[in-house]
Formats: C-alpha cells, structure tokens, sequence
C-alpha cells in the first residue's frame, strides 16, 4: 500500500489481507466504478479494475464528496460545503469522512459504511464497494434517474397493544417442546426382543 508509512502485515494479519483479496467483488467493483462515472459525468481518474486502482481512484475523497452532492442535490437534502481538493493526507481523510457522514445521514445503513482507513489504507475496498452498492440503492429508491444498487428495505414496525402480548405468554411455542400430542404408540421396529 504506497504511501503510508506501515510496515507489511504478516502473520495473522497477512492472512485476514489475503482472505479479503480473495473475496474483493472485481464484478461489482465494475457496475459501481459504470454507475459514478454515470452520476458524476466524469471518468474516473484510474480506470483500471482492481481494488488498488479502484481505492487509488476514490483515494482524495473528493469524487466520493462530488457523489454524495450530486445525489443530494437531486433529492434536496444538505450537500457538503467544502470539499478539500489538497493532497494532505489529514484533508482527504477528512473527505472522505464527510462522505461516510453524509451517506448515513442520506440512508445508507450504519453497518454498510466502510471505516475510513479501509480505503485510504486500503484496508478493505471491499467493503467501500459494498457501501456504494447500498448508496446506490437508497438513490434508486429515491428516485435517482442512473439506477443501481441494492435497494434498502422500508422498516416494517409492529405495535401490539398490552392485551395482545399477554395473550402471547399463554401460548406455548414448539420449540418449549410441545410435539401437538403426536406420539410413538402403535409403531414398532423389526420384530420383539424374546427373552
């Protein structure tokens, strides 16, 4: 990882590094690298595939913060007001926070969001490009025109009232190890033990 000043993982380290190369979703990775360059108008920097070249691409933060305005922008929610175009390494990340920031509060779910080291460090792309799929799902479902993504559910919210849940604890559920009164009368195995 060029330009950090870490030294290489080894041991089990190097071990969670090669399980996560070998489950970078290079498939994905494509439709999502398609679907930004659609939204923004833009190519990407980088166009080679491959988790470096996609982490080198979105590195800066600002593509991800010109993302995230121009999704915003379209379903008139806040946009970020500074985006850092410097190569200082505290500014991009601090893009790239702002990112993370505005995609939760755009609707991407909290456990879709990548940690900001995993793609400065390229810790795990992987999961940036899983983040990506789900933002791109929440702007389809907000009527986004350049439609992609894995769309997020609406929550389903039950309420019962205090009648119906005690009604509940007189229920006895199968897995309490109630079998409905089935039983094993009147079956046999091969033939009689004779003694």
């Amino acid at each position: 990882m060029p330009g950090n000043n870490r030294a290489p993982p080894s041991g089990i380290n190097l071990d969670i590094q090669r399980k996560k190369a070998a489950k970078y979703p290079t498939d994905i990775e494509i439709e999502a690298r398609k679907w930004v360059q659609d939204v923004l108008g833009e190519p990407l920097q980088i166009q080679e595939v491959g988790s470096h070249h996609f982490a080198e691409s979105l590195k800066s933060g600002v593509v991800l913060c010109k993302l995230i305005n121009t999704l915003s922008e379209h379903c008139q929610m806040p946009k970020i007001k500074k985006i850092n175009e410097t190569k200082m390494a505290f500014k991009q990340m601090e893009n790239i926070s702002n990112f993370l920031t505005f995609a939760g509060d755009f609707g991407v779910p909290k456990e879709s969001l990548f940690q900001t080291v995993d793609l400065y460090e390229e810790r795990d792309v992987g999961m940036v490009v899983m983040c990506l799929l789900r933002l791109g799902g929440v702007a389809t479902k907000k009527g986004y025109p350049i439609k992609w993504g894995i769309a997020v559910a609406d929550p389903n919210k039950r309420t019962f009232t205090e009648e119906q849940l005690a009604a509940g604890n007189n229920i006895i559920g199968l897995q309490a190890g109630s079998n409905k009164g089935a039983s094993q009368k009147g079956l046999s195995f091969g033939t009689q033990r004779k003694m």
